[in-house]
């Protein structure tokens, strides 16, 4: 039993890296095109 919980946290943080990451990503990227739109 606790050993299956241990591995469910490991998974939620897991997840919550790659989608961190994900947004991070989404962040840069809109910032990037803006930059370049208000750049023209």
């Amino acid at each position: 039993m606790r050993r299956g919980f241990l591995d469910c946290i490991c998974c939620f943080l897991r997840f919550l890296r790659s989608l961190s990451i994900y947004t991070l990503f989404l962040f840069v990227k809109g910032l990037f095109l803006a930059v370049i739109f208000s750049a023209k």
